[in-house]
């Protein structure tokens, strides 16, 4: 009973993840354009694009919650190498 209880807030969790990938995918385009649009209003010199930054952080944000949401389950067993 327990493992089913396991099971269900592991697929919740996926689901949730899934939502959150959606929402946060939509805010780091809000906030990439912003920063891209305040360098460039800034004077856009092509020795200093900080807003990288801001692109390598929500990115890996992005890349954690894909991770969560659509990459392997705790309880799949691993898979036998082919021959």
């Amino acid at each position: 009973m327990a493992a089913d209880n396991d099971m269900r807030a592991s697929a919740a969790q996926r689901a949730l993840a899934q939502v959150w990938i959606k929402r946060v995918a939509v805010a780091s385009v809000v906030v990439w354009v912003a920063c891209i649009g305040i360098w460039y209003l800034m004077g856009a010199d092509s020795e200093g694009f900080w807003p990288l930054w801001t692109m390598y952080g929500l990115g890996a944000v992005l890349m954690f919650l894909t991770w969560v949401a659509y990459g392997p389950r705790r309880e799949d067993p691993p898979k036998e190498p082919r021959r």
